[in-house]
């Protein structure tokens, strides 16, 4: 949730993902950007991250963030809530056949246990 807003996507839970926002050793899961765009506008200057990042094919990348209220996770019947959660915006498809439009990060389905 963000500026009093809701967005609900399929989420793929990648163990490669250890994605870290560098002054806060938050985690970051990583969204499509259209489909933030398509119901939140630009973030809070406050709430403006950018997170570097390293992967195949990209040695040297940047990532526009931002810290969002809360990030609901349902994993099956369990509910896991991040609060101050960071994500990155992915501009372009993180799935090739749209099957999820988010990858959280490999520690998040720790939480609350």
């Amino acid at each position: 949730m963000e500026q009093g807003k809701r967005i609900d996507v399929k989420a793929l839970f990648d163990t490669g993902n250890a994605l870290r926002e560098p002054f806060s050793g938050k985690p970051v899961s990583i969204i499509e950007s259209d489909v933030w765009h398509a119901v939140i506008e630009e973030p809070k200057p406050e709430h403006y991250k950018v997170i570097p990042f390293h992967s195949i094919g990209q040695e040297h990348g940047v990532l526009t963030g931002m810290e969002i209220d809360e990030l609901i996770i349902w994993a099956g019947d369990r509910k896991i809530v991040q609060k101050q959660a960071i994500i990155a915006l992915y501009e372009g498809s993180l799935s090739k056949d749209k099957s999820f439009q988010m990858i959280l990060h490999q520690g998040l389905l720790n939480l609350g246990e």
